[in-house]
């Protein structure tokens, strides 16, 4: 009687329901990403003019993580894989809300276990079977689109008020809750969008929603020039650049002598054009650097002398000169524009060296999955240059910090690729046993 109810309870009608409301949580906490914004429950002069209580997502992301742990784990036998990673995270999120406690910023102490939950629900949610790379896709698409929806409004509100024509030397109000926010934020949305195009072009068989992915970076590079963001473009060529390069290391391994000498003459004219390109524009060439110096685009230095740069370095000697205070608060200076430095700023230095750790830790899971060959193993394509622009944002601007929620998205990718990892592990040791 009891093992009947379990299997009810745990059939795979009641695992796709779970699964379901999953990703509707994962698709409308994207979109309004600032229900989960605590500080108006303990500031009431942040309150805007549309604030909802996060809890719900809170109990959904812990029930979702119980259930499957328990399916996988205790009913289908599946083997338990230590993650350090995991465990690391937990204990400096822990260590950051109790010294936020002592600071009575009651706001950010719910963060301890809202962040490690959501990295949790990337590695198990997915499952440890053959439908593993389904159920990432179904996520990611939840996550992408809710993104980009927000994206949508918010860019709509900035036009509404600026026109298309202006810089941005005035306040931009986010859609739902008319609250100042910078452009930064304004275009993370796009990031998940841009970094899906490589795999939903290459892999997906669905003619419309590959053109529905060109569309959408179009429409990405369109808004990029229009509002001066330097970060959608450089995330096309990196998304672009990574593909190519692992698409090139796999044909490398499975392919003939002839496609091997085929794509070095390939990579030699795509390196000899770059090249050519780059000293022309460093030369002058057609006066295509006073074109760009003149520009907009050239603001504060461009991209390879942003001012991002700066203020990191600043920032890491700040820190390391003041290890156990906010130099910002005790000193006066100024703050940095990455997240783990501002992780840094605001708790000391055994923080960031925590961080730091854990990151190493993803960026290792993330390396192990790009030289997967085997056939499973093509999702890749999605999920390593999502997880390589979400990084490059955190590592450029400071909203992983400043709005934590904004962490949440890197958590859920990275937690699907050690859930991979570990259901590829699973199959060895199965196949082996």
């Amino acid at each position: 009687m009891g093992n009947s109810i379990l299997k009810k309870a745990f059939s795979n009608k009641v695992g796709d329901i779970i699964f379901l409301a999953l990703c509707a949580a994962i698709f409308t906490a994207s979109m309004c990403h600032w229900i989960v914004d605590m500080s108006y429950k303990y500031v009431p002069s942040q309150v805007g003019t549309m604030h909802v209580d996060f809890m719900w997502l809170f109990w959904l992301e812990t029930s979702a993580v119980i259930y499957y742990v328990f399916k996988y784990f205790y009913l289908q036998k599946k083997v338990i894989i230590f993650d350090f990673g995991e465990l690391l995270l937990t204990q400096i999120l822990v260590l950051a809300a109790v010294l936020d406690y002592n600071k009575e910023s009651y706001a950010a102490v719910s963060y301890a276990w809202m962040l490690p939950m959501v990295y949790m629900v990337g590695k198990y949610a997915i499952g440890r079977d053959e439908y593993i790379n389904q159920r990432i896709r179904w996520i990611y698409m939840s996550l992408a689109m809710g993104a980009l929806a927000i994206t949508i409004l918010d860019y709509y509100n900035f036009y509404r008020y600026y026109g298309v024509e202006d810089t941005f030397t005035g306040a931009w109000f986010g859609f739902w809750t008319h609250e100042y926010q910078d452009r930064c934020t304004m275009g993370f949305g796009l990031v998940m969008v841009i970094s899906g195009l490589g795999y939903y072009c290459y892999q997906n068989k669905k003619m419309s929603l590959k053109i529905s992915f060109v569309i959408a970076v179009i429409f990405s590079q369109v808004w990029a020039f229009s509002t001066t963001s330097r970060t959608e473009p450089l995330i096309l060529l990196i998304t672009i650049s990574i593909c190519l390069i692992m698409f090139s290391v796999d044909k490398w391994f499975s392919d003939t002598k002839r496609y091997r000498k085929f794509l070095v003459k390939i990579c030699l004219i795509f390196v000899g054009i770059f090249c050519v390109v780059l000293s022309a524009f460093l030369c002058n060439a057609f006066d295509l650097y006073d074109i760009y110096s003149k520009s907009r685009w050239a603001d504060e230095g461009g991209i390879l002398r942003n001012v991002r740069f700066s203020m990191d370095w600043e920032g890491f000697v700040a820190m390391i000169n003041n290890p156990l205070e906010d130099y910002e608060i005790t000193k006066g200076l100024p703050k940095p524009h990455s997240m783990l430095l501002e992780y840094g700023r605001v708790y000391g230095f055994t923080i960031y060296v925590g961080l730091v750790l854990f990151r190493l830790l993803i960026i290792k899971d993330a390396i192990l999955l790009s030289v997967k060959k085997t056939y499973d193993a093509k999702i890749k394509y999605l999920l390593i240059p999502l997880f390589i622009c979400v990084n490059l944002y955190y590592a450029m601007e400071p909203n992983g910090y400043a709005r934590r929620y904004f962490w949440m998205p890197g958590l859920l990718i990275s937690g699907m690729i050690r859930g991979w990892l570990d259901n590829d592990s699973d199959k060895t040791i199965r196949n082996k046993g």
